[in-house]
């Protein structure tokens, strides 16, 4: 829920906490600007609508982002391939 990636678990070793997260693409929203250039209305507008649904999440959960920028807005691992993904995306950092 909330556009975010999916922590899918948490685990120590003797020198760090690893969190792994749900697969995506290599792809994230600066990528995609500097290779397609600028994105019809319709892609833009379901791109802010689910950042804006991910930032209203945290404030739900009174948390802060603090470094909303392109490249922490990534594209689902099958954007490209499935079209029903190609205007999903998720906030991480």
């Amino acid at each position: 829920r909330g556009g975010w990636l999916l922590l899918c678990s948490v685990f120590e070793t003797a020198e760090s906490v690893v969190l792994e997260l749900e697969l995506m693409s290599r792809n994230d929203l600066f990528d995609e600007l500097s290779t397609a250039g600028v994105l019809k209305e319709h892609k833009t507008a379901a791109i802010v609508y689910q950042v804006v649904l991910a930032v209203t999440f945290c404030r739900e959960y009174n948390m802060a982002h603090r470094d909303v920028k392109l490249s922490n807005i990534i594209f689902p691992l099958d954007a490209h391939e499935n079209p029903a993904h190609a205007l999903k995306v998720k906030l991480a950092d």
